[in-house]
């Protein structure tokens, strides 16, 4: 199993904004494509808190292909929209791919 881990950083005053979006939009899409049990987390503790946020989803594929398939389809342009949605310069992120072990 592949765990596709995304985290992204935003203002804080989006922080409302971005989680309704991984949950109406995000979330949706990656279930759509066949990935399972998607999660949201805050990350804790990252430096300049008080200025902003960052927030990792997490979703399951079978395969790093069709984790990336996903990721670098659909996925990509539904975060080109949340970029454009939220201003320029509101939004970063960065994917990892994570193997599990048994």
């Amino acid at each position: 199993m592949i765990i596709v881990n995304t985290t992204f950083h935003i203002p804080l005053p989006l922080k409302n904004a971005l989680a309704a979006w991984l949950r109406d939009v995000y979330a949706p899409s990656a279930l759509a494509a066949g990935h399972r049990s998607p999660r949201t987390a805050r990350v804790l503790g990252g430096a300049g808190d008080d200025e902003g946020c960052s927030v990792a989803f997490q979703t399951e594929a079978p395969t790093l292909a069709e984790a990336r398939k996903w990721h670098d389809g659909e996925a990509g342009r539904l975060r080109i929209e949340l970029a454009r949605q939220l201003g320029p310069d509101k939004l970063a992120f960065f994917t990892t791919y994570l193997q599990t072990i048994d």
